[in-house]
């Protein structure tokens, strides 16, 4: 027993675990500058298949590209003849043959600038109007807007003579919108090269709008809508020679105008001369027309005519700096107000008149913040109506349940939800508590919380939140009990 219980006691020694086994030899690091080590063979004939396929695999599907291309262009472009050109483009307006028209196009991407002016050589033949529509929508193809164009300075100077021949020839009315928008854009473009103003097609504007003919004034009040700020910089053209007073006294009548077309044209064309007229700095011009198309706004009428002035409108807005609607705001923001109220509007109406008030306003931060503090009790209700109205532009989404997404705040919210939070915080700066706090919590309990539609209820607790958080003085805490 004495023998057993010693060995048990007997402790064995510690022996320590093995170490670990060494890492793996590494290659040493090969030096790139080593002479002795030759580089992988190439295999270019394998590069360049590669290449070829990546490129057809990028290359537009609607298009014709390569030899294929070439073997039309070889037939329709190279020869001096325009007679199989033109052909072709008579059968397709007889016949809408898809391949044809996806040669046209081919043509117009790839063989920009010899397309281009064929089509100008036909054009100025003044071949059919279904011909002649047909290549001014083409040449719109050739003349992309931007900076951006493959299109030659020779070759821009080549086909000025044929497209202003044909704009002064034509007659059809019908053709006129696209092809003054064509010159507009000829002219931007012409003008981007050169720095030089186009001086004869200026003059024909003017003639044209001050000239007896109808159809005449309607093609000048188109073109002088669709000339960019660029095409009509002249300073010694329109003060110097007189022009600009020519043009802004024939177009003060034309809004006048018993002749509804006209009066429509005359309009678009004002928003034109008002920015041509602050570069100028000519303030009586824009001083005097913008209360005029704001009381023609006023009128309402058909809401796709609406809709159309209050966009131009809002364009005007956002190329304006400053000047042209400085002191004009409260004129501006009341006129949108009463569009939104109109019966029956579109919600696209609607979000295009807010568009405005917020570029006009975003502008003029003081005349806004000064516009707001002076709102009654019942202006206050007109606007907050329709903020909560853009508010609830809202659409249930599934990514508002996954609160690890970064975008879950802002999912479901549309355009019009953002030009209604600008509306609402707008009035919550209005300084005068008396009036905003009481009637907008007023309108959010009585109205809002309790609506049946959960988009409503969602915008009163949000427009409650901002309330609270702008209007810390005090006042909000007196009406914490209706909440």
């Amino acid at each position: 027993m004495a023998s057993t219980s010693s060995s048990a006691s007997t402790k064995r020694p510690y022996s320590p675990p093995p170490p670990p086994p060494p890492p793996p030899q590494q290659p040493p690091l090969r030096n790139p500058f080593d002479p002795d080590i030759n580089p992988p063979l190439r295999n270019h004939l394998e590069e360049i298949m590669n290449k070829r396929r990546r490129i057809e695999h990028n290359q537009d599907k609607s298009l014709i590209h390569g030899l294929q291309l070439q073997e039309h262009a070889t037939r329709f472009l190279e020869p001096n003849d325009l007679t199989l050109l033109q052909q072709a483009i008579e059968e397709y307006t007889q016949t809408n043959n898809e391949s044809l028209m996806k040669i046209f196009k081919s043509f117009a991407h790839q063989y920009v600038n010899g397309f281009s002016l064929k089509l100008a050589k036909i054009l100025e033949l003044h071949p059919s109007l279904q011909t002649r529509t047909e290549i001014v929508a083409l040449i719109l193809q050739t003349l992309p807007r931007g900076i951006n164009s493959s299109m030659s300075l020779s070759i821009l100077l080549e086909l000025k003579n044929p497209l202003f021949n044909s704009l002064k020839v034509e007659s059809e009315e019908i053709l006129f919108p696209s092809l003054c928008e064509m010159m507009g854009l000829f002219a931007d473009r012409l003008y981007r090269f050169t720095y030089s103003s186009w001086v004869e097609l200026l003059q024909y504007v003017c003639d044209c709008i001050s000239g007896d003919v109808r159809s005449n004034k309607k093609k000048g009040l188109l073109l002088l809508t669709e000339f960019s700020a660029l095409v009509v910089q002249n300073r010694e053209f329109w003060l110097n020679q007189g022009n600009l007073d020519l043009v802004f006294s024939n177009i003060s009548n034309l809004i006048n105008s018993m002749d509804q077309e006209l009066n429509a044209l005359a309009f678009n064309a004002s928003l034109s001369l008002m920015l041509l007229s602050k570069d100028l700095q000519r303030t009586d011009v824009y001083d005097f027309l913008l209360p005029v198309l704001l009381n023609i706004i006023n009128q309402h009428g058909e809401e796709e005519i609406l809709g159309n002035r209050i966009k131009r409108l809002g364009d005007l807005a956002k190329l304006d700096d400053g000047n042209i609607f400085k002191g004009k705001l409260g004129e501006v923001f009341w006129c949108m107000i009463r569009v939104t109220e109109v019966e029956d509007v579109s919600e696209e109406l609607k979000f295009y008149a807010v568009c405005v008030i917020k570029d006009v306003g975003s502008a003029n931060l003081k005349e806004m913040g000064s516009l707001i503090k002076n709102l009654s009790h019942e202006e206050v209700r007109r606007v907050v109506t329709i903020a909560v109205n853009m508010l609830s532009c809202v659409i249930d989404d599934p990514l508002w349940y996954d609160v690890d997404d970064k975008n879950c705040i802002t999912a479901g919210m549309l355009d019009a939800f953002y030009h209604g939070v600008f509306l609402f915080k707008s009035l919550t700066t209005d300084g005068h508590e008396d009036v905003f706090v009481p009637t907008a919590i007023e309108m959010m309990t009585m109205q809002y919380v309790s609506h049946v539609d959960w988009w409503f209820r969602c915008a009163a607790m949000l427009a409650i939140s901002w309330i609270a958080e702008s209007n810390i003085k005090g006042k909000v805490c007196m009406h914490i009990h209706d909440i």
